[in-house]
């Protein structure tokens, strides 16, 4: 799977656009940049998804633009769903321009098929009520769910913190080491998460929120 990084101007979130065997997806295109569009121009893929983390503006707010231009299907869990249109769930505000459905409706352990690979849905709940991690091979995508070091927070609307750390719990429980590229801010791996961030429950609870 070969994957490629564009920083949004909003929030600086992390756009990724993936890509195995002639197909593409786009995750979390939060917004839509010169670079994001030149990037679409520039693959010679089909691009078949856009998958969201979870449904807040920063994370989708260029989903439209990316399906009115390519076609592709938008997949969000069921449980964010209403964030597509509900600005006190999504944090916009009005006059953005959301998608207004989704075409796949994702549950837990769902897998989708792109190119030669599969990516795995997580349910990952607690930065928002359906917020989800998707794995493939040796990566995960954790949107806000987890960071370099930290995790997303848990006060917005459907936020939880217990939700939170059982995710990180369930993400703790893989079998061997992963790529983590999160919404924001670097990329990191499992293991050094393992080891270094207080809330995936291997050292004391001390740390901060991002």
């Amino acid at each position: 799977m070969e994957v490629k990084c564009i920083v949004t101007h909003l929030l600086e979130s992390n756009c990724y656009i993936i890509s195995s065997g002639g197909e593409a997806a786009v995750i979390d295109p939060g917004e839509y940049t010169a670079e994001l569009d030149k990037a679409l121009n520039d693959i010679n893929y089909s691009l078949k998804y856009i998958l969201l983390t979870h449904t807040h503006f920063d994370h989708m707010s260029g989903a439209l633009q990316v399906k009115d231009k390519t076609g592709a299907s938008l997949c969000v869990h069921e449980l964010d769903i209403p964030g597509l249109t509900d600005y006190n769930l999504n944090l916009g505000y009005s006059g953005m321009k959301f998608c207004k459905t989704a075409d796949i409706s994702l549950k837990d352990g769902q897998k989708l098929r792109l190119g030669n690979e599969d990516i795995t849905v997580m349910h990952t709940p607690g930065h928002t009520a359906g917020g989800v991690c998707y794995i493939t091979g040796n990566m995960i995508f954790t949107g806000d769910t987890l960071f370099a070091g930290t995790i997303g927070r848990t006060d917005f609307p459907g936020g939880s913190y217990d939700n939170i750390i059982a995710s990180l719990r369930k993400i703790d429980k893989l079998d061997g080491d992963f790529v983590i590229y999160p919404g924001h801010g670097p990329a990191t791996t499992l293991k050094s998460e393992r080891e270094n961030n207080v809330y995936m429950g291997h050292m004391d609870n001390d740390s901060y929120f991002m």
